[in-house]
């Protein structure tokens, strides 16, 4: 399950149009302990996003979130998700998480029986300033 939700976040990032950065790396940060183990350096190796190699970085607080282009919540951070929203306000980040009952982030992973499935807030995410690819929202769930 986790090494098929790193795939889905890398995928997220291919399939997002950002802001320009001046990074070096396209940062993927899980936030919280987490269950993915080594899955995204796996998947992440060799592969670049938007021209920029992949960095996965894992926080246990939220000082570095802003430098994030993509932010995994874990579950046991989701309690934080207010004080989240208002560190990010605007800035360019596209929030994660699959904690179905947690309706702040942009894009929510669950499983619908043997599927893995997510919905997008759209709201959300042009309030990050991010655009989806029409391939990324042909994906998304249909409730």
């Amino acid at each position: 399950e986790y090494e098929l939700k790193a795939q889905y976040i890398i995928n997220f990032g291919l399939l997002t149009e950002y802001k320009k950065t001046n990074t070096e790396s396209f940062n993927i940060c899980l936030l919280g302990r987490d269950n993915f183990g080594n899955y995204f350096q796996q998947k992440a190796e060799n592969r670049l996003i938007g021209g920029k190699k992949i960095n996965i970085a894992r926080l246990s607080s939220l000082s570095a979130i802003r430098k994030c282009q993509i932010l995994f919540i874990s579950e046991r951070e989701t309690a934080s998700m207010k004080q989240i929203v208002t560190e990010l306000s605007d800035a360019p980040v596209l929030t994660v998480t699959d904690v179905p009952s947690e309706p702040s982030a942009i894009i929510v992973l669950s499983i619908e029986g043997q599927r893995l499935v997510f919905d997008i807030d759209q709201v959300k995410a042009r309030n990050a300033q991010l655009q989806f690819s029409s391939k990324l929202l042909h994906l998304v769930r249909k409730k």
